[in-house]
């Protein structure tokens, strides 16, 4: 793995890299690369798995998702409403965003799909505070399994 900060650098950014290439080797032999970035000519945001059945494509950039599978193709949202990939899209074409990380600010307004996001851990985090059983798919958040895969992604990144 490799990255910088080649665009975004200087007074108002972080110390996030806005670029980064990846190549990953499977113990099955197959292969990947990844390529994530804000600070191209030509800003892409999006992740492609090619599969034996078919494929998806997840584009964070133009906000909205792709399956394609046996010769059909099938386009559905990333967010939980259009409004909200509409929301995001309009924020990625922005030059205050272009897809990079939003820094708030008193008076500014959160992103409908950020809101989005933050009433959902709220409301997931008072339902466990108040005793209630959460959701099996989010079972890993309380057991340790969802803290020891982003320890295990982040050392791998280490080992490059």
């Amino acid at each position: 793995m490799i990255g910088g900060n080649l665009a975004h650098s200087g007074p108002g950014f972080g110390n996030e890299d806005d670029m980064l290439f990846m190549t990953l080797e499977f113990a099955s032999g197959k292969i990947a690369t990844l390529e994530w970035g804000s600070a191209f000519n030509w800003p892409e945001h999006y992740v492609i798995i090619n599969g034996t059945k078919g494929s998806i494509k997840i584009d964070m950039q133009e906000t909205g998702g792709t399956l394609r599978v046996g010769g059909k193709t099938e386009n559905f949202l990333v967010h939980e409403t259009q409004e909200e990939d509409n929301d995001r899209k309009k924020g990625n074409l922005t030059s205050e965003m272009d897809g990079a990380i939003a820094y708030g600010r008193p008076g500014k307004k959160t992103p409908l799909w950020l809101a989005s996001l933050i009433k959902k851990e709220t409301l997931f985090l008072h339902k466990v505070l108040s005793g209630e059983k959460p959701d099996d798919d989010y079972i890993d958040l309380l057991n340790g399994e969802a803290a020891m895969s982003a320890i295990a992604t982040a050392e791998c990144s280490y080992s490059f």
